[in-house]
Protein backbone atom coordinates (compact mmCIF):
# COMPACT_ATOMS: atom_id res chain seq x y z
CA UNK A 1 0.00 0.00 0.00
CA UNK A 2 2.51 2.97 1.14
CA UNK A 3 4.72 1.70 -1.62
CA UNK A 4 1.98 1.68 -4.16
CA UNK A 5 1.09 5.09 -3.05
CA UNK A 6 4.91 6.12 -3.07
CA UNK A 7 4.95 5.14 -6.53
CA UNK A 8 2.50 6.26 -7.72
CA UNK A 9 3.23 9.83 -6.08
CA UNK A 10 6.89 9.40 -7.47
CA UNK A 11 5.77 8.35 -10.78
CA UNK A 12 2.63 11.00 -11.44
CA UNK A 13 3.31 13.43 -8.64
CA UNK A 14 6.83 14.84 -8.45
CA UNK A 15 8.20 12.68 -11.39
CA UNK A 16 5.29 13.93 -13.51
CA UNK A 17 5.18 16.98 -12.43
CA UNK A 18 8.83 17.42 -12.98
CA UNK A 19 8.89 16.35 -15.85
CA UNK A 20 5.75 18.71 -17.48
CA UNK A 21 7.62 21.31 -15.73
CA UNK A 22 10.95 20.53 -17.82
CA UNK A 23 9.51 20.14 -20.75
CA UNK A 24 6.63 22.50 -20.42
CA UNK A 25 8.29 25.01 -18.12
CA UNK A 26 11.84 25.28 -19.33
CA UNK A 27 11.55 23.38 -22.61
CA UNK A 28 8.53 25.72 -23.40
CA UNK A 29 10.74 28.45 -22.82
CA UNK A 30 13.53 27.32 -24.80
CA UNK A 31 11.01 26.56 -27.61
CA UNK A 32 9.53 30.28 -27.35
CA UNK A 33 12.88 32.03 -27.54
CA UNK A 34 14.40 30.30 -30.39
CA UNK A 35 10.72 31.69 -32.11
CA UNK A 36 10.81 35.38 -31.21
CA UNK A 37 14.37 34.60 -32.49
CA UNK A 38 13.80 33.42 -35.85
CA UNK A 39 10.96 35.81 -36.30
CA UNK A 40 13.32 39.11 -35.33
CA UNK A 41 15.21 37.36 -37.80
CA UNK A 42 13.19 37.03 -40.44
CA UNK A 43 12.10 40.53 -39.89
CA UNK A 44 15.84 41.91 -40.49
CA UNK A 45 16.20 39.64 -43.29
CA UNK A 46 12.90 41.05 -44.64
CA UNK A 47 13.63 44.55 -44.29
CA UNK A 48 17.19 44.02 -45.89
CA UNK A 49 15.79 42.40 -48.63
CA UNK A 50 12.95 45.25 -49.24
CA UNK A 51 15.85 48.06 -48.51
CA UNK A 52 17.80 46.52 -51.47
CA UNK A 53 14.74 46.15 -53.58
CA UNK A 54 13.81 49.79 -53.50
CA UNK A 55 17.44 50.81 -54.05
CA UNK A 56 17.75 48.85 -56.93
CA UNK A 57 14.12 50.28 -58.06
CA UNK A 58 15.77 53.86 -57.33
CA UNK A 59 18.52 52.63 -59.90
CA UNK A 60 16.62 51.23 -62.58
CA UNK A 61 15.85 54.26 -64.65
CA UNK A 62 19.60 55.34 -64.71
CA UNK A 63 21.32 51.66 -65.20
CA UNK A 64 18.38 51.62 -68.37
CA UNK A 65 19.43 55.41 -69.39
CA UNK A 66 23.14 53.76 -69.42
CA UNK A 67 22.16 51.07 -71.47
CA UNK A 68 20.92 53.31 -73.84
CA UNK A 69 23.46 55.43 -74.24
CA UNK A 70 26.01 52.32 -74.65
CA UNK A 71 24.27 50.01 -76.59
CA UNK A 72 21.22 51.71 -78.53
CA UNK A 73 21.98 55.57 -79.37
CA UNK A 74 25.26 56.14 -78.47
CA UNK A 75 26.90 60.09 -79.37
CA UNK A 76 25.13 63.09 -78.94
CA UNK A 77 21.30 61.83 -79.14
CA UNK A 78 20.13 63.39 -75.90
CA UNK A 79 16.96 64.02 -77.83
CA UNK A 80 16.63 60.33 -79.35
CA UNK A 81 17.05 58.47 -76.30
CA UNK A 82 14.88 60.96 -74.40
CA UNK A 83 12.20 60.42 -76.68
CA UNK A 84 11.88 56.70 -74.98
CA UNK A 85 10.87 57.13 -71.35
CA UNK A 86 8.60 59.80 -73.31
CA UNK A 87 7.16 57.45 -75.97
CA UNK A 88 6.35 54.79 -72.81
CA UNK A 89 4.92 57.85 -70.43
CA UNK A 90 2.87 59.26 -73.47
CA UNK A 91 1.38 55.57 -74.41
CA UNK A 92 0.25 54.84 -70.73
CA UNK A 93 -1.45 58.69 -71.18
CA UNK A 94 -2.90 58.56 -74.53
CA UNK A 95 -4.71 54.39 -73.28
CA UNK A 96 -6.53 56.02 -70.45
CA UNK A 97 -7.82 59.04 -72.61
CA UNK A 98 -8.96 55.97 -75.37
CA UNK A 99 -10.59 54.32 -72.39
CA UNK A 100 -12.60 57.50 -71.45
CA UNK A 101 -13.65 58.24 -75.15
CA UNK A 102 -14.67 54.02 -75.49
CA UNK A 103 -12.16 53.18 -78.03
CA UNK A 104 -11.49 50.25 -75.56
CA UNK A 105 -9.82 48.00 -78.03
CA UNK A 106 -7.05 50.78 -79.04
CA UNK A 107 -6.41 51.85 -75.63
CA UNK A 108 -5.48 48.28 -74.72
CA UNK A 109 -2.97 47.90 -77.65
CA UNK A 110 -1.33 51.33 -76.31
CA UNK A 111 -1.31 50.03 -72.64
CA UNK A 112 -0.15 46.69 -73.57
CA UNK A 113 2.40 48.14 -75.72
CA UNK A 114 3.39 50.73 -72.55
CA UNK A 115 3.58 47.32 -70.13
CA UNK A 116 5.88 45.56 -72.69
CA UNK A 117 8.55 48.03 -72.83
CA UNK A 118 8.40 48.49 -69.29
CA UNK A 119 9.37 45.11 -68.46
CA UNK A 120 12.04 45.54 -71.39
CA UNK A 121 13.28 48.21 -69.70
CA UNK A 122 13.63 46.12 -66.51
CA UNK A 123 15.89 42.83 -68.14
CA UNK A 124 18.17 46.24 -70.00
CA UNK A 125 18.75 47.91 -66.89
CA UNK A 126 18.61 45.05 -64.63
CA UNK A 127 22.42 44.41 -64.01
CA UNK A 128 23.25 47.79 -63.69
CA UNK A 129 20.50 48.35 -60.84
CA UNK A 130 22.01 45.07 -59.15
CA UNK A 131 19.07 43.04 -60.26
CA UNK A 132 19.77 39.72 -61.60
CA UNK A 133 20.35 39.36 -65.17
CA UNK A 134 17.70 37.18 -66.71
CA UNK A 135 19.31 38.05 -70.59
CA UNK A 136 22.35 39.20 -71.32
CA UNK A 137 22.28 43.37 -72.30
CA UNK A 138 23.25 42.48 -75.96
CA UNK A 139 20.78 40.41 -76.50
CA UNK A 140 18.01 41.93 -74.76
CA UNK A 141 19.47 45.37 -76.85
CA UNK A 142 18.53 43.49 -79.92
CA UNK A 143 14.73 43.12 -78.66
CA UNK A 144 14.70 46.70 -77.44
CA UNK A 145 16.23 47.82 -80.86
CA UNK A 146 12.97 46.82 -82.58
CA UNK A 147 10.81 47.74 -79.45
CA UNK A 148 11.95 51.33 -79.81
CA UNK A 149 10.43 51.93 -82.91
CA UNK A 150 7.58 50.25 -82.05
CA UNK A 151 6.72 52.19 -79.33
CA UNK A 152 7.58 55.72 -81.01
CA UNK A 153 5.20 54.71 -84.50
CA UNK A 154 2.35 53.74 -81.50
CA UNK A 155 2.77 56.67 -79.59
CA UNK A 156 2.49 58.88 -83.22
CA UNK A 157 -0.26 57.01 -84.18
CA UNK A 158 -2.02 57.91 -80.83
CA UNK A 159 -1.96 61.33 -81.13
CA UNK A 160 -2.85 61.61 -84.89
CA UNK A 161 -5.98 59.31 -83.39
CA UNK A 162 -6.65 61.56 -81.19
CA UNK A 163 -6.19 64.96 -83.13
CA UNK A 164 -7.50 64.25 -86.17
CA UNK A 165 -9.12 60.41 -85.66
CA UNK A 166 -12.87 61.67 -85.41
CA UNK A 167 -12.47 63.43 -89.01
CA UNK A 168 -14.56 61.48 -91.35
CA UNK A 169 -11.93 61.94 -94.01
CA UNK A 170 -9.64 59.60 -92.86
CA UNK A 171 -7.04 60.26 -96.15
CA UNK A 172 -5.91 63.62 -94.44
CA UNK A 173 -4.71 61.31 -91.19
CA UNK A 174 -3.01 58.87 -93.69
CA UNK A 175 -1.15 61.79 -95.61
CA UNK A 176 0.37 63.24 -92.01
CA UNK A 177 1.13 59.42 -91.10
CA UNK A 178 2.82 59.31 -94.24
CA UNK A 179 4.51 62.72 -94.15
CA UNK A 180 5.78 61.59 -90.83
CA UNK A 181 7.45 58.23 -92.06
CA UNK A 182 9.20 60.73 -94.61
CA UNK A 183 10.34 63.09 -91.95
CA UNK A 184 11.93 60.41 -90.28
CA UNK A 185 13.98 58.81 -93.31
CA UNK A 186 15.34 62.24 -93.70
CA UNK A 187 16.70 62.84 -89.95
CA UNK A 188 17.84 59.61 -89.75
CA UNK A 189 19.89 59.73 -92.93
CA UNK A 190 20.86 63.60 -92.79
CA UNK A 191 21.87 62.74 -88.85
CA UNK A 192 23.97 59.99 -90.00
CA UNK A 193 22.49 57.16 -87.83
CA UNK A 194 22.15 54.56 -91.01
CA UNK A 195 24.39 51.68 -90.22
CA UNK A 196 26.98 51.75 -92.61
CA UNK A 197 27.90 48.43 -94.54
CA UNK A 198 31.71 48.72 -93.40
CA UNK A 199 30.58 48.51 -89.57
CA UNK A 200 31.50 45.83 -87.97
CA UNK A 201 30.10 45.95 -84.73
CA UNK A 202 26.74 44.03 -86.07
CA UNK A 203 25.79 40.91 -85.31
CA UNK A 204 25.89 39.06 -88.50
CA UNK A 205 26.60 39.55 -92.18
CA UNK A 206 24.31 39.77 -94.80
CA UNK A 207 26.65 37.33 -96.62
CA UNK A 208 25.94 34.80 -93.75
CA UNK A 209 21.91 35.45 -93.46
CA UNK A 210 21.84 34.90 -97.97
CA UNK A 211 24.47 31.55 -97.20
CA UNK A 212 21.77 30.54 -94.74
CA UNK A 213 18.83 31.07 -96.89
CA UNK A 214 20.45 29.12 -99.57
CA UNK A 215 21.20 26.36 -97.46
CA UNK A 216 17.93 26.27 -96.39
CA UNK A 217 16.61 26.01 -99.49
CA UNK A 218 19.04 23.69 -101.16
CA UNK A 219 18.79 20.87 -99.01
CA UNK A 220 16.31 18.70 -96.95
CA UNK A 221 15.88 19.29 -92.85
CA UNK A 222 18.21 17.97 -90.82
CA UNK A 223 20.34 16.49 -93.87
CA UNK A 224 23.06 19.13 -92.63
CA UNK A 225 25.10 21.03 -90.40
CA UNK A 226 26.43 24.52 -89.92
CA UNK A 227 29.97 25.19 -88.05
CA UNK A 228 29.94 28.88 -87.15
CA UNK A 229 29.42 31.53 -84.85
CA UNK A 230 26.12 31.59 -82.26
CA UNK A 231 24.16 33.58 -84.57
CA UNK A 232 22.84 30.63 -87.26
CA UNK A 233 22.25 28.38 -84.57
CA UNK A 234 18.38 30.07 -83.99
CA UNK A 235 17.91 30.45 -87.34
CA UNK A 236 18.71 26.76 -88.50
CA UNK A 237 17.58 25.05 -85.36
CA UNK A 238 14.23 23.67 -86.91
CA UNK A 239 15.30 23.07 -89.99
CA UNK A 240 19.17 21.79 -89.43
CA UNK A 241 22.14 21.13 -86.73
CA UNK A 242 24.63 23.87 -85.24
CA UNK A 243 28.15 22.81 -84.14
CA UNK A 244 29.80 26.54 -82.33
CA UNK A 245 33.31 27.17 -83.76
CA UNK A 246 34.18 27.60 -80.38
CA UNK A 247 33.66 24.49 -79.46
CA UNK A 248 35.22 22.78 -82.49
CA UNK A 249 38.40 24.84 -81.96
CA UNK A 250 38.36 23.58 -78.41
CA UNK A 251 37.72 20.03 -78.74
CA UNK A 252 41.00 20.05 -81.20
CA UNK A 253 42.94 22.28 -79.20
CA UNK A 254 45.05 18.93 -77.64
CA UNK A 255 44.44 16.50 -80.01
CA UNK A 256 45.63 17.01 -83.47
CA UNK A 257 46.13 13.55 -85.58
CA UNK A 258 44.99 12.03 -82.02
CA UNK A 259 41.90 13.14 -81.48
CA UNK A 260 38.23 12.61 -83.30
CA UNK A 261 35.64 15.26 -84.24
CA UNK A 262 32.64 13.51 -86.17
CA UNK A 263 29.47 15.24 -87.26
CA UNK A 264 26.99 13.17 -88.50
CA UNK A 265 25.40 14.85 -91.35
CA UNK A 266 25.59 13.98 -95.20
CA UNK A 267 26.85 17.95 -95.40
CA UNK A 268 28.61 20.00 -93.11
CA UNK A 269 28.90 23.77 -93.99
CA UNK A 270 31.81 25.95 -92.46
CA UNK A 271 31.07 30.04 -92.25
CA UNK A 272 33.97 31.74 -91.52
CA UNK A 273 34.67 35.60 -91.76
CA UNK A 274 37.30 36.66 -93.50
CA UNK A 275 37.25 40.26 -91.98
CA UNK A 276 35.42 39.16 -88.85
CA UNK A 277 32.47 41.34 -86.91
CA UNK A 278 33.25 42.82 -83.42
CA UNK A 279 30.40 41.75 -82.52
CA UNK A 280 29.05 44.96 -80.17
CA UNK A 281 32.36 45.42 -78.90
CA UNK A 282 35.02 47.08 -80.74
CA UNK A 283 38.95 47.33 -80.00
CA UNK A 284 41.80 48.93 -81.35
CA UNK A 285 42.40 47.02 -85.03
CA UNK A 286 38.63 46.41 -85.25
CA UNK A 287 37.82 45.57 -89.14
CA UNK A 288 41.17 43.82 -89.80
CA UNK A 289 41.38 40.90 -91.48
CA UNK A 290 42.12 37.07 -90.79
CA UNK A 291 46.06 36.72 -90.61
CA UNK A 292 48.07 33.78 -88.60
CA UNK A 293 49.09 36.28 -86.43
CA UNK A 294 45.65 36.13 -85.48
CA UNK A 295 45.65 31.99 -85.82
CA UNK A 296 48.70 32.37 -83.34
CA UNK A 297 47.10 33.69 -80.15
CA UNK A 298 45.47 31.09 -77.48
CA UNK A 299 41.92 30.33 -78.07
CA UNK A 300 39.22 32.60 -75.65
CA UNK A 301 38.60 31.41 -72.54
CA UNK A 302 35.86 33.20 -71.69
CA UNK A 303 32.21 31.29 -71.91
CA UNK A 304 29.16 32.28 -73.57
CA UNK A 305 29.06 35.26 -76.62
CA UNK A 306 32.45 36.68 -75.01
CA UNK A 307 34.54 34.37 -77.03
CA UNK A 308 32.76 35.81 -80.37
CA UNK A 309 33.02 39.63 -79.26
CA UNK A 310 36.04 42.16 -80.14
CA UNK A 311 39.28 40.63 -80.62
CA UNK A 312 38.38 37.40 -80.16
CA UNK A 313 36.43 36.86 -82.47
CA UNK A 314 39.44 38.02 -84.63
CA UNK A 315 41.45 34.89 -83.07
CA UNK A 316 38.57 32.24 -83.80
CA UNK A 317 38.04 33.21 -86.82
CA UNK A 318 41.45 33.12 -87.79
CA UNK A 319 42.01 29.80 -86.45
CA UNK A 320 38.77 28.65 -88.54
CA UNK A 321 40.18 29.89 -91.60
CA UNK A 322 43.48 28.46 -91.30
CA UNK A 323 41.81 25.20 -90.50
CA UNK A 324 39.89 24.98 -93.68
CA UNK A 325 42.72 25.46 -95.79
CA UNK A 326 44.48 22.64 -94.18
CA UNK A 327 41.63 20.39 -94.69
CA UNK A 328 40.76 21.29 -97.98
CA UNK A 329 44.17 20.33 -98.81
CA UNK A 330 43.69 17.03 -97.21
CA UNK A 331 40.42 16.86 -98.62
CA UNK A 332 40.09 19.03 -102.06
CA UNK A 333 37.27 16.27 -103.79
CA UNK A 334 34.78 16.71 -100.26
CA UNK A 335 35.21 20.08 -99.52
CA UNK A 336 34.12 22.80 -101.75
CA UNK A 337 33.45 27.01 -101.50
CA UNK A 338 29.75 27.03 -101.13
CA UNK A 339 29.76 30.82 -101.22
CA UNK A 340 32.37 33.67 -101.05
CA UNK A 341 32.16 37.38 -100.74
CA UNK A 342 34.91 40.03 -100.01
CA UNK A 343 34.51 39.72 -96.15
CA UNK A 344 32.99 36.38 -95.92
CA UNK A 345 33.26 32.39 -97.24
CA UNK A 346 31.51 29.35 -96.64
CA UNK A 347 32.99 25.90 -96.96
CA UNK A 348 30.78 23.05 -97.75
CA UNK A 349 32.26 19.38 -96.91
CA UNK A 350 29.80 16.30 -98.09
CA UNK A 351 30.73 12.97 -96.69
CA UNK A 352 29.67 9.16 -97.14
CA UNK A 353 28.02 8.87 -93.42
CA UNK A 354 29.26 5.05 -93.62
CA UNK A 355 32.59 6.68 -93.53
CA UNK A 356 32.40 10.11 -92.06
CA UNK A 357 35.84 12.17 -91.99
CA UNK A 358 37.42 12.95 -88.53
CA UNK A 359 37.72 16.65 -88.69
CA UNK A 360 40.40 16.69 -86.16
CA UNK A 361 43.86 17.21 -87.66
CA UNK A 362 46.60 19.38 -86.86
CA UNK A 363 46.36 22.08 -88.74
CA UNK A 364 49.34 23.96 -87.26
CA UNK A 365 48.23 26.15 -84.60
CA UNK A 366 46.76 23.10 -81.90
CA UNK A 367 48.31 24.13 -78.67
CA UNK A 368 49.86 21.20 -77.72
Amino acid sequence: GADGTELSEGTGGAGGTELSEETGGAGGTDGIEPSDGTGTADETVQTGVAAKLLMAVQKLPGAVWDSLCEYLIPGDYFLLRLAVPVSMALLILLSFIFFLTRQTDYAARLLSTAAYMILLSVLFGASGAGLPELMDQTRTSIFYAYSIVMAWSFSADAVLQLLLGWKKKKWLMNLVSFALAGVVIFYTSEEGMLRDEADYTALETNAAIVCLTNILHDNEDFTWTICSANDEMRMAEDYGYHYEIDTFLKEMEYSGNNGSIIIPTQKVYFFIEKIPLDYTVSYENSGQSVSEEGADNPLPTGSGISVYQGENRWIEMSRMYYWAQAFFSMYPNEMKVYYETDDFICYCVEQDLYSPLNFAIDYGYNMG
